[in-house]
């Protein structure tokens, strides 16, 4: 047990000599970082300028602060005429520009009475039509709709409902503003049942992903360091059998490192889920990622050729696996990285098992190829 310390410690020593693992365990804070100062800037998948023709006018003072509030995937900012704002548009500044007229309460109560295209609120100016500027609308038109809502309740009630002809409007809005308007339709919550937050910017969805491609680029490293080594003679008096094993160790040594300090960062950066979860989901992926760096040696013999494939490999995990976007087109390929299962792993508990599953299958295909190495090398001899 002594000596096996002993061996881990100086390993784990020999790493911090060489300067891309160095570079490598930098990635991650340099990453974080980039992303942490990223996410607090002003960000959005579209930009939506608002503009008000009348600056005095209330209603469109209140409709534009409530878009100008929201925190999503819409970054709304405020232009100062709706000539500028229309500049925004043409220049490409922004992807669309939403007008409100002189007297917007006027609008409303039009559209409240007759709700007709010829009686619309907003000009929506645009270059071109987009699902995300479509999507954008629902969110105008639910914003809109509840200075609208009060006056439509009113006129269907008193075009649709005779019996009600007597009450007064007062009566009338006092069963309107006694209805619960805060409760949600809708609760979204992981598989730990805990709450799904909105105000975490979505610029920061990508860094799990992201950060368990450096793991495996981690991993990658390592195998060419032991390549380096062992033509080197660095494991010169270890038996010819025994040197996968010490490979796959080698590896593993390098991925926990790398590991730990993206397990400490995704802590920092409030992205983590159970520490219980996360300490599995890690072991998981490491052993995976070792797993599958020592498959790939025994395909890949030559450091060189190793060096050109590593960023191939780096591309297609960050293409294929779902770090930024999910394909169903290529689920099975998929299949085949590591951080595919460390991803979908997080808030999936089959998944989960997929990647337990996942895990022992790669090290067991691992131990099946060793032995054949080994039944190959003393064949030779």
């Amino acid at each position: 047990m002594k000596r096996t310390f002993y061996w881990f410690s100086l390993l784990n020593k020999r790493l911090y000599k060489k300067p891309v693992f160095i570079v490598i365990l930098a990635l991650i804070p340099l990453l974080m970082f980039s992303f942490g100062i990223a996410a607090q800037g002003d960000s959005g998948l579209i930009h939506i300028t608002l503009a008000r023709t009348d600056k005095n006018d209330a209603l469109s003072q209140d409709i534009t602060t409530g878009l100008l509030e929201r925190n999503g995937l819409i970054l709304f900012t405020e232009s100062s005429s709706p000539e500028e704002a229309l500049d925004m548009v043409k220049s490409g500044k922004a992807d669309a520009a939403w007008v409100f007229p002189d007297d917007t309460a006027g609008k409303v109560e039009a559209f409240s009475a007759n709700a007709s295209k010829s009686n619309y609120v907003v000009d929506v100016f645009q270059r071109e039509e987009t699902i995300p500027l479509r999507l954008s609308r629902e969110v105008l038109s639910s914003e809109v709709f509840e200075h609208c809502s009060r006056n439509m309740y009113i006129n269907y009630i008193r075009k649709n409902i005779e019996g009600l002809n007597s009450v007064a409007d007062s009566d009338l809005y006092k069963h309107y503003d006694e209805f619960e308007k805060d409760t949600e339709l809708f609760q979204f919550s992981d598989t730990e049942n805990t709450a799904l937050s909105n105000s975490k910017n979505y610029l920061l969805s990508p860094l799990r992903g992201l950060l368990s491609v450096i793991v495996l680029l981690c991993g990658l490293a390592a195998t060419m360091f032991f390549m380096q080594d062992k033509k080197s003679g660095t494991f010169s008096l270890i038996p010819e059998h025994k040197l996968p094993m010490v490979g796959f160790i080698c590896q593993l040594i390098a991925i926990l490192n790398v590991g730990i300090v993206m397990l400490i960062s995704l802590f920092v950066s409030g992205l983590s889920v159970s520490f219980l979860r996360e300490i599995a989901m890690l072991i998981l992926f490491c052993i995976s990622c070792a797993s599958f760096c020592s498959i790939l040696h025994f395909f890949v013999r030559d450091i060189k050729f190793l060096g050109a494939l590593i960023p191939l490999i780096i591309i297609l995990s960050i293409a294929i696996c779902p770090v930024f976007f999910d394909f169903n087109s290529v689920h099975l390929i998929q299949q085949l990285f590591p951080p595919t299962h460390y991803i979908n792993a997080v808030y999936d508990n089959t998944a989960l098992l997929f990647s337990a599953i996942y895990c022992g299958a790669s090290f067991a295909l691992f131990l099946l190829f060793s032995k054949l190495h080994r039944f190959v090398s003393r064949s030779l001899k």
